[in-house]
């Protein structure tokens, strides 16, 4: 597996870790305060060189992790090994010097599975691999988990016979990620990497190196970079320090040092320049123009470091104010701007400003950007606004706790990883809180300023372009781009709008509520801790008043108010019921409604499916009557904001792509689809009126209702409140219920020539009639994981076509269907051949269960059902289905024994009358030669 970094992170925030100006504002002390490592952490390194990290985490119990750390990936790379570090990661699970069977397959017979207990990722930096063990059948395996790394750490053995074998599922891999994305992401690594190796250093390398890549290039990577002295081990979770140590000697130790070859520069080359570039791709929707700065930094892990961090996070806060601030100056057809700061390898940075824009508007957008930094070069901020965020950072650091003892051993892996991989030190917190006190009282105003001055005088630019799609898009030259620069450095400066201080929002009040009417308790499960109350109206109340753990209340409303009703097309009634929930009660305007709700510290999520309308809520319970007064007002007061329905009918029927035609057809195989059931047409949208959209929702909401609750409280208060919010809503109970949108039965292909790549892209979805239970939907999932375990040894294992395969099954309580959804991406040469062996499995599901495929799924499935028993949400959920399907707590009350149920014979009972390669219907796309030749 590989992790490429994208622009998201190359630009990103880095609050905590930003790197520094070229220039820092103020100099720091002349002597700096090393960093201390967080004493939770207990170092070492053997004699050899190898250093190793452990934290005894106990929560949660019985888990562990250990993770070995090579500092060397594709930068590594010589100009003969391209793809070689992410090559050399996949096959060190192979055979080695004391495992000839394969590393990889001693582990699946110890029970482990890939991607769960055992996996490994690679970049430009560094490659991982990685063991996550839970339970204690697991963790007693901890220790020949460490043998086997430190088989793969120094006595792999890489050979032609199976690299011949693993080249083919790498190939695919690399097949994998092909497609608009990658396409994109190729071209801003080019411009935003220039002068560095990251640009020619791809960590999956390219088709033809993968196809061709010698066993004797992958031997001397392994030998030069898998040295003890290149390497971390990090063991976190239910374990002894002591004894942890002593194998980490036993196994590791024996392997002397090795001189090694100069790590690659990660750094960029910089220079006094100024660049243009562009960004197309025929499948790209976006339109923006960029600026961009490179600078260099310093990491340094001491006090003086630690300035640099925090006059970062300063800056970049004041440069979000200030670009708030000159918000008003956008001209048309520039939407947004927004700027992102982030690492780019080594100590280079860049401070990326990007503006999008309407398709038409990219000069605009390239003069307002110039204009910024200028801006923000030469006006001087609101120094009481810049005042407040160093005291607001101040405040933060002496909130911040001088221990990490409430961390997991997530949360701690998490931290230590990253900070092994990036050379730093994670710092003692009882250090960090006081340091960060003195430096921030010693930074000024100025300091901030200068600091941020510092990035906006980079000499090392970048002006890009991006326009949708394949449009023609005149990119400026560098001299055009200075010279726009001197016009604007020539005018005086635009003068911003007075500012004026925002009026607050005046929060309303909610409708007067209506005449309390009644409700009679129908039954109580005093076992299950379980009422059930008719309202007036029609509508049930079932409360579990069984105490959360958090402390809160669950609430959820459901209705038959789902978007396939009669009387109306399918996309009128999901328009309705979303403008509806988000336009608020009537009068309100919507910044009104984020406001109150922000106030009250509620609100009601909302979701709808063909058959279903529900409404959601977690809540104090002392909010209880104010949340279903808010309810009610949303149900006879709502309202249609014409301005959110302008928004919908801009948005909306954009997407005329060809994968989106491809999903439609698709939807048209898989469903008996009616005339109501079609997408909207651009005509249709715009005739669509708020009234008459709100007469929509007002018919929705006569929908008889039930409500959940979950959560302790005071049984009068909960009664009385359903009295006077819930009891009283008018409802028609003998109205329509929305109907469920049914797979059609039979097979069913759809080939669409789409593809820009040598990809073959297979979705496919079935369904098979079956009765809802909750036994059965257990045995469902697990037979799902089990499959899953035997697609993937089909199809990766034995044929190497594909890299992953995704399968589930789930057994729909709604529609009473076992459904199957399942997908890969393969060579198209080798399509047909890879569905006929999906189809041979699917056909004969039960023979296909060995043991090596179904335990693993059974004691995954029994560990979910026992972690299950104790989960507010799922004993909510389940609530919910049992009422649902029973209307009473039958399948709350044999939730307990569930896990017990779950056995080898039954889920082979379950597969042997099952055939899933029938009712199915498959979406292949398949690559365009001409479409291929037209992407530049």
């Amino acid at each position: 597996m590989i992790h490429l970094v994208t622009l998201a992170r190359w630009l990103c925030l880095l609050a905590a870790c930003g790197m520094a100006a070229l220039q820092p504002a103020r100099a720091a002390p002349a002597t700096a305060e090393p960093f201390r490592w967080d004493p939770a952490i207990h170092r070492g390194t053997l004699p050899n060189g190898l250093r190793y990290f452990i934290v005894p985490a106990r929560q949660p119990a019985d888990t562990l992790a250990i993770q070995l750390l090579v500092h060397a990936g594709s930068l590594e790379e010589d100009n003969s090994q391209s793809g070689v570090a992410h090559m050399v990661e996949h096959m060190v699970f192979h055979e080695s010097r004391d495992v000839p069977e394969g590393i990889a397959r001693r582990m699946k017979a110890m029970g482990w599975r890939s991607g769960q207990q055992f996996n490994a990722v690679t970049n430009y930096e560094r490659t991982l691999y990685m063991l996550n063990l839970a339970g204690k059948a697991q963790l007693a395996q901890w220790d020949q988990g460490l043998f086997l790394l430190a088989q793969m750490a120094g006595h792999a053995r890489i050979s032609d016979s199976s690299l011949a074998q693993e080249r083919r599922v790498v190939l695919e891999e690399w097949r994998g990620k092909l497609g608009a994305r990658e396409r994109m992401e190729q071209q801003r690594r080019q411009l935003l990497r220039e002068g560095g190796l990251q640009a020619l250093r791809p960590t999956i390398g390219t088709e033809q190196s993968i196809r061709s890549q010698p066993a004797a290039n992958l031997q001397r990577f392994y030998q030069q970079w898998y040295q003890p002295n290149n390497m971390a081990l990090l063991v976190v979770g239910d374990i002894d320090v002591a004894t942890a140590e002593a194998r980490i000697r036993h196994w590791f130790a024996a392997r002397p040092a090795a001189a090694l070859p100069p790590h690659a520069d990660r750094n960029p080359v910089l220079g006094n320049t100024l660049r243009t570039g562009r960004l197309q791709d025929a499948d790209n929707r976006s339109s923006q123009v960029g600026w961009v700065l490179r600078s260099r930094s310093s990491l340094a892990q001491d006090s003086a470091g630690f300035r640099t961090r925090l006059l970062d996070n300063l800056a970049e806060k004041l440069l979000k104010q200030e670009l708030a601030r000159y918000q008003p100056l956008r001209p048309d057809g520039v939407r947004s701007v927004v700027a992102r700061k982030g690492f780019i390898g080594g100590t280079t940075f860049t401070l990326g400003f990007a503006a999008t824009v309407d398709p038409s508007a990219h000069q605009a957008g390239m003069q307002h950007l110039l204009l910024l930094q200028r801006l923000l070069q030469e006006q001087a901020p609101d120094d009481a606004k810049l005042t407040a965020l160093r005291e607001d950072l101040l405040a933060l650091a002496r909130r911040t706790p001088r221990s990490n003892a409430g961390w997991d051993a997530q949360k701690w892996l998490q931290e230590l990883q990253n900070a092994v991989a990036d050379e730093r030190v994670l710092q003692d917190p009882a250090q960090k809180g006081p340091m960060a006190e003195a430096i921030l009282a010693g930074i000024s105003n100025e300091d901030i300023i200068a600091h941020l001055r510092g990035w906006l005088h980079s000499p090392d630019r970048l002006l890009f372009m991006m326009a949708p799609g394949l449009k023609p898009l005149p990119l400026p030259t560098p001299q055009q781009v200075r010279a726009l620069q001197a016009d604007i450095a020539a005018k005086p400066l635009p003068v911003l709008p007075a500012t004026v201080a925002p009026a607050p929002i005046a929060l309303p009040d909610l409708p007067p509520a209506l005449p309390p009417a009644s409700s009679t308790l129908l039954w109580r499960d005093a076992a299950q801790q379980v009422a059930m109350w008719q309202l007036a109206n029609g509508d049930r109340l079932v409360w579990q008043y069984r105490a959360n753990q958090n402390g809160k209340l669950r609430y959820a409303a459901e209705s038959g108010a789902g978007y396939r009703l009669p009387g109306a097309d399918g996309w009128q009634w999901q328009l309705a019921a979303q403008l509806a929930a988000a336009s608020g009660p009537a009068g309100w305007q919507a910044k009104q409604l984020r406001a109150w709700e922000q106030a009250q510290r509620l609100g009601l999520s909302q979701s709808q499916s063909s058959q279903m309308l529900t409404q959601q809520a977690t809540i104090a319970p002392d909010q209880l009557a104010t949340l279903w007064h808010y309810y009610q007002a949303r149900q006879l007061h709502a309202s249609i904001d014409p301005a959110l329905l302008r928004l919908q009918q801009d948005s909306l029927g954009r997407d005329s792509s060809a994968a989106s035609q491809a999903y439609a057809a698709l939807d048209k195989l898989r469903y008996a689809q009616t005339a109501a059931d079609q997408a909207p047409s651009v005509a249709a949208l715009r005739q669509q009126t708020p009234a008459g959209l709100l007469a929509l929702w007002q018919q929705l909401a006569t929908r008889p209702v039930t409500h959940y609750l979950s959560g302790a409280a005071s049984e009068a208060e909960v009664v009385a409140a359903a009295n006077l919010y819930l009891a009283a809503i008018p409802r028609q109970p003998a109205a329509p219920v929305a109907q469920a949108l049914l797979p059609l039965p039979g097979r069913f292909e759809s080939r669409h020539a789409i593809a820009r790549e040598p990809a073959a892209r297979v979705q496919a979805y079935g369904s098979v009639p079956m009765p809802w239970q909750g036994e059965r939907a257990l045995q469902v999932a697990t037979l799902g994981r089990a499959l899953h375990a035997a697609l993937r040894q089909s199809l990766r294992e034995e044929a190497a076509g594909v890299y992953s395969v995704q399968f589930s099954l789930k057994l729909n309580p709604d529609t009473d269907r076992l459904e199957s959804e399942w997908q890969f991406t393969t060579d198209p040469a080798r399509l047909q051949e890879l569905l006929a062996r999906v189809d041979a499995i699917l056909a004969q599901p039960a023979a296909a269960l060995d043991d090596a495929a179904l335990l693993p799924a059974l004691a995954y499935g029994q560990q979910q059902a026992d972690a299950r028993l104790n989960d507010d949400d799922s004993r909510f959920n389940r609530l919910q289905l049992s009422v649902r399907h029973y209307g009473d707590t039958r399948y709350l009350a044999h939730s307990a024994s569930l896990g017990s149920t779950l056995d080898a014979a039954s889920v082979r009972a379950l597969a042997a009358g099952l055939r899933l390669d029938q009712n199915l219907a498959l979406l292949l796309t398949l690559p365009d030669p001409k479409l291929m030749e037209t992407q530049p």
